[in-house]
């Protein structure tokens, strides 16, 4: 890794997504603790057609108030749509 990198304890971490290209994913830079896998918005670097999407949480269900209930398993892969329009274009 070339540049200046910052070490931060997992107990200040809230919550992580890790997010790459497909076809330039080499590793998670976080602990498994926080995120067991990763997602992303396109399959290759330079596709035009990555502009205007997102990756969005995936929705499991409804509280009783009808607010979403989110996925959230601590693996990216598994808890994000991805590609997807983002919801402020809703």
């Amino acid at each position: 890794m070339d540049g200046t990198a910052v070490k931060i304890p997992n107990e200040w971490i809230t919550d992580v997504v890790n997010l790459s290209v497909q076809d330039s994913f080499q590793w998670l830079v976080t602990s498994p603790s926080l995120d067991m896998g990763w997602t992303s918005v396109t399959s290759f670097d330079g596709d035009k057609n990555r502009f205007g999407k997102s990756v969005r949480r995936k929705i499991i269900g409804k509280t009783m108030e009808g607010k979403n209930i989110l996925k959230d398993t601590n693996n990216s892969t598994a808890d994000f749509d991805h590609g997807v329009k983002p919801s402020l274009f809703n």
